[in-house]
């Protein structure tokens, strides 16, 4: 195995009830909780801050999937709430 590029050595997703939307007056609310980890190696010759670079760089994509998802959650609530009030 070439030693060059980070390999990834474990995934762990998570999805359930969890993180809240409070809504006008109590009328509605959800909770949500999305969860996505990796378990990474990075090259034993990387230096800390390539090592940093690199998480840095899997923080950002991670978030850039998870929010569209957690953003839909508060979208449809907001949906349901107009439905419920009838705005």
């Amino acid at each position: 195995m070439s030693e060059d590029k980070p390999v990834l050595l474990e995934v762990g997703v998570s999805v359930s009830t969890g993180g809240k939307v409070q809504l006008k007056k109590y009328e509605l609310s959800s909770d949500y909780h999305l969860s996505v980890n990796g378990k990474w190696k990075v090259p034993s010759d990387w230096s800390d801050e390539e090592a940093e670079e690199f998480r840095n760089e899997q923080i950002l994509r991670l978030r850039s999937e998870l929010e569209p998802i957690a953003q839909a959650e508060v979208d449809e609530l907001l949906e349901q709430k107009a439905n419920l009030s009838g705005d």
